[in-house]
């Protein structure tokens, strides 16, 4: 497994140097003009998240999936191997990122904002989720994968408005949004700092084992 993350770093450190540095660039540039640190973790977190997976989608394009499948691994191997390396690269680049943005000058929010406990679990839930929902369509279907999940995106908010601009439904994403966070705020509060942070940590792992076997089952009837 660590031959094959190895051979992905080799074969992508080009790509992954170059769009490294420009995302160091920018979201350092963009952390100057965000004025909420909940903005910036998103988009950096969104931004980070990205850079793996462009990179997978790039290999389906070029079909050297056919190569990983004809060395002496088997396919868990290989996904275990992507899900590692995707976390290892976004943890990485988002800390540098962090770094840079608390560095340069002129932002509109204290360091402290960024590096709080509760600033931390937003960003790894967030991540979560993107890695979670995104790794198992671009291991399975590459670039048309992350097209097919944001042509859903699109849709579901269309629907939406028009659901709620004809009175059909109120399903407004802002309200929903603010459902959610009223919904984790409640639950906070009731069961307190320490087993709410639990909880949500164990929630992540959950999620990442089930996104992993999900991404393992569409992985193993892929045809090259």
């Amino acid at each position: 497994m660590l031959s094959l993350i190895r051979k992905d770093l080799i074969l992508s450190k080009r790509f992954l140097l170059i769009f490294g540095l420009l995302y160091l660039g920018y979201m350092g540039y963009l952390g100057s003009r965000v004025g909420h640190p909940r903005e910036i973790i998103v988009i950096t977190t969104l931004m980070c998240g990205l850079l793996p997976l462009i990179q997978y989608t790039r290999e389906d394009k070029f079909k050297a999936g056919v190569l990983n499948c004809s060395l002496p691994v088997t396919r868990r191997e290989i996904v275990l191997s992507r899900y590692i390396l995707s976390w290892v690269l976004t943890l990485v680049l988002y800390v540098l990122v962090m770094g840079v943005i608390a560095l340069l000058p002129g932002r509109k929010f204290a360091t402290s904002a960024m590096f709080s406990l509760n600033t931390v679990l937003f960003a790894l839930a967030f991540m979560t989720l993107y890695l979670g929902l995104l790794l198992p369509l671009i291991l399975r279907f590459g670039l048309a994968g992350m097209f097919a999940f944001l042509i859903v995106l699109q849709v579901f908010g269309v629907a939406t408005l028009l659901l709620d601009r004809y009175k059909v439904a109120h399903l407004r994403l802002s309200s929903l949004a603010v459902v959610v966070k009223k919904g984790l705020l409640d639950l906070h509060a009731s069961l307190g700092t320490p087993v709410y942070d639990s909880l949500l940590v164990v929630l992540m792992v959950l999620l990442t084992l089930a996104s992993f076997w999900f991404a393992m089952f569409l992985y193993k009837r892929k045809d090259f």
